[in-house]
């Protein structure tokens, strides 16, 4: 188990570690690793980010396999041929992330293992024995594990899953033997031992090296896992790269990866008063850095930590496109963590004609279609009918790149990526909305809200949901604004009229048994209110984290606001997940109620975070916050809890700095260099009265900065190095300059 540190930087550990989801993770974008096992032998289960089996379904390649069909059969209501067709696909095993191999450690009999902890800082975890201590790191960039041992002896071997197939045999959709791969080999070519798992028919294979190495009284051990390819080269890259020559040895590769960790923590540092909140917020920037890396694939479900449960990944360990990967990448731009950030958006652009020839193919629309679920090389995952080809995906990942270019004002991403990304995603859209008979507003021909009704009939809404509202909504505006700053001023017009013809949101009128609803609330859809507890707040996507919706837009604003938020109240939260309440919490916070934001961070830290702080997505401890007991680990939670964080502490709002806008009194915080939109970088500490004590900001590309005075309207002093200036008001307004520090002081 983990216990506490003194310092927010480091992870204490005790053996056994009965699970691998409680285990020791270490990461570099490529490789991961989690160890964990008992106090004589531990596994260190090993990932490696290239490896997807990207077969694809029979069905894929039939005639029939389109959105016309589909349509026709769910108007009929056909609802077992709906399944049957484009649903069942999904029992195949692929396409599927899959993880690489267990290395297995064992002491002699007069040794055991204790204790250990995870240095965050480093990126190093160092085990103890009663008779030595082992240290493991993960080089810079390659997938490579480095391993030194001092003052015990060491036994190692790896072990691959067995993905065999029997002939006759029938197996789940989940088990490892539905892949069907032969066993893996094994080899040797003089002190380096490696292992060939063969994939796909053996025409590619993934190879395991291990290098043993004894010097005095250390012994070295240095652990390869290649990608996919041709098995000869695979395992000559494998060798290469665990030869102590070409990599400097575990003392080089400590060093580099120190180095590297040492820059990733140098670009923000947030520190709040709450120490279980705080803690946390270090440990996923941890997990930002381990799991997203320039050069590697961004992160899919679990990062790079492949759950090693015995059967395939949860959800196959996907990219998810209906809320996870928006939350597992939402909080590196206020971080200011920018290349993790862009591991994704450039990804996401490198698979863009994948989902041009999917909107052609199976659409026979233009544009580009983003499923819901997504292998890495772009391809869809099957799953339940209404949310795998929910329409409106698309745009949510859309509004990453929109909100990429509004942070940095990098205009060459704004021309050369957000833009053309977003204009696809509009493309592939008004080719399916159509004016309403009745409203005149325009409609999709399928409609639904993530998750909810599970996949029965009922989970066809009708048009617009809310949920595709306000993401097709804000992907029209964020385009009107693109627009017009390319100077394209009638393309921007174009826009701004898509987005008046959706209408405005669907609104529903429900019991209120306290009468604290005072009139209209969010609903799912055209007369549907939200009528249970949902894990997903599809309805709500307009106040957040689209921010559409906010309470300074007037009283009716705020009504439905508090109304729509009230009836989250009264239906409770039985059927919520993990990420619901990290989610949540960010809702509160963007509308500055704070305690609500901390009592739900509390919540979700009390009953879904394993004790080495992975999201496990169900209340596994049954503490009576959900009916869901389940444990299957994915980030999004875990991120999804730091942009709350991040938006207690700093915020935009119609083009306005605040600083503390949610950080509730009686905590304390101090930041550096946040980043929020305009590219600005903010530093500030907040005392436990809620004053600001000290404010700095950095203009990274020039520009007007417009401020909410955090000393009301008193007067102040802006310094550069340049000039002093004095402002006064409830808001600062300020002429930048690219590359300039501005303290603001109370005069």
């Amino acid at each position: 188990m983990t216990k506490p540190d003194a310092a927010p930087d480091k992870l204490h550990f005790s053996f056994p570690i009965p699970r691998w989801d409680e285990g020791i993770p270490l990461g570099n974008g490529l490789l991961g690793a989690i160890i964990w096992g008992d106090s004589r032998e531990i596994a260190l289960s090993l990932d490696q980010a290239m490896l997807w089996d990207e077969r694809t379904p029979e069905a894929y390649g039939r005639k029939s396999w389109n959105f016309d069909r589909m349509l026709r059969l769910i108007r009929a209501k056909k609802w077992k041929q709906v399944i049957g067709e484009f649903e069942s696909p999904a029992h195949d095993p692929w396409p599927t992330k899959f993880r690489a191999c267990r290395l297995i450690l064992s002491l002699p009999k007069n040794d055991a293992w204790t204790r250990a902890e995870l240095d965050i800082s480093t990126g190093e975890a160092v085990l103890h024995s009663r008779r030595g201590r082992v240290s493991i790191v993960c080089d810079e960039a390659l997938p490579l594990l480095a391993l030194r041992a001092t003052g015990t002896s060491l036994k190692h071997r790896l072990e691959f899953p067995d993905y065999r197939k029997r002939d006759g045999e029938t197996v789940l959709a989940d088990s490892l033997r539905a892949l069907g791969y032969p066993a893996a080999s094994h080899g040797r070519r003089g002190k380096t031992e490696f292992c060939v798992q063969k994939v796909s028919g053996g025409r590619q294979a993934s190879v395991s090296a291990v290098r043993y190495r004894k010097d005095g009284d250390s012994i070295e051990l240095l652990t390869y896992i290649s990608g996919l390819g041709d098995p000869v080269a695979m395992t000559d890259e494998a060798c290469v790269a665990v030869n102590p020559p070409g990599n400097g040895g575990f003392a080089v590769i400590r060093r580099k990866s120190i180095a590297w960790w040492k820059r990733f923590w140098s670009r923000s540092r947030v520190s709040i008063s709450h120490e279980k909140i705080n803690r946390h917020y270090q440990l996923v920037q941890y997990f930002l850095g381990s799991c997203s890396r320039t050069g590697a694939p961004p992160m899919p479900l679990q990062g790079v930590w492949t759950a090693d449960e015995g059967t395939l990944p949860p959800w196959r360990g996907d990219y998810h496109h209906n809320l996870n990967t928006q939350f597992t990448y939402i909080s590196y731009l206020s971080n200011n963590r920018l290349d993790e950030g862009l591991a994704f958006l450039e990804h996401m652009w490198k698979v863009l004609p994948k989902h041009r020839e999917l909107a052609s193919r199976f659409f026979q629309a233009p544009g580009a279609f983003v499923p819901c679920a997504m292998s890495l090389a772009g391809e869809l995952i099957s799953g339940w009918v209404p949310y795998t080809f929910n329409l409106t995906n698309g745009s949510w990942v859309a509004e990453m790149f929109h909100r990429h270019w509004k942070f940095t004002r990098d205009e060459n991403f704004l021309r050369e990526r957000a833009y053309p990304y977003c204009v696809a995603q509009a493309e592939f859209l008004l080719h399916w909305l159509k004016p309403d008979p009745e409203t005149g507003r325009l409609v999709l021909p399928l409609s639904s809200s993530a998750e909810i009704y599970d996949n029965t009939p009922q989970s066809y809404l009708p048009a617009n949901s809310n949920y595709d509202h306000f993401l097709m909504l804000k992907l029209f505006k964020d385009l009107e604004e693109m627009s017009a700053a390319l100077g394209q001023k009638k393309e921007s017009a174009k826009w701004k009229r898509h987005a008046k013809s959706l209408g405005g949101p669907a609104l529903a009128r429900i019991p209120s048994p306290d009468g604290l609803i005072r009139g209209e609330v969010l609903g799912l859809a055209p007369g549907l209110p939200l009528d249970r507890s949902h894990r997903h707040h599809a309805h709500l996507m307009g106040i957040y984290p689209l921010n559409l919706l906010h309470p300074v837009n007037g009283a009716k604003e705020k009504d439905l606001i508090a109304d729509s938020l009230h009836q989250i109240d009264l239906l409770g939260t039985g059927e919520w997940v993990g990420y619901s309440f990290s989610w949540y919490a960010g809702l509160c916070a963007r509308i500055g109620n704070g305690g609500a934001a901390i009592s739900m961070l509390e919540r979700y830290l009390d009953g879904f975070v394993s004790p080495n702080g992975f999201h496990l997505n169900g209340d596994f401890k049954n503490l009576g916050y959900s009916v869901y007991k389940y444990r299957p680990f994915t980030l999004e939670g875990n991120f999804a809890a730091v942009q709350a964080v991040n938006d207690m502490l700093l915020q935009t709002i119609h083009g306005i700095i605040h600083v503390g806008y949610a950080l509730p009194k009686g905590l304390a915080a101090s930041f550096e260099s946040l980043r929020t939109s305009g590219g600005f970088l903010v530093s500030a500490n907040i005392n436990e009265r809620g004053e600001t004590v000290s404010l700095q900001i950095q203009s990274t590309v020039g520009g007007v900065c417009r401020i909410a005075n955090p000393w009301h309207r008193n007067r102040v002093v802006i310094a550069s190095i340049r000039r002093t200036r004095s402002r006064r008001g409830n808001t600062l307004v300020f002429e930048t300059d690219a590359g300039t520090t501005y303290r603001i002081l109370p005069a």
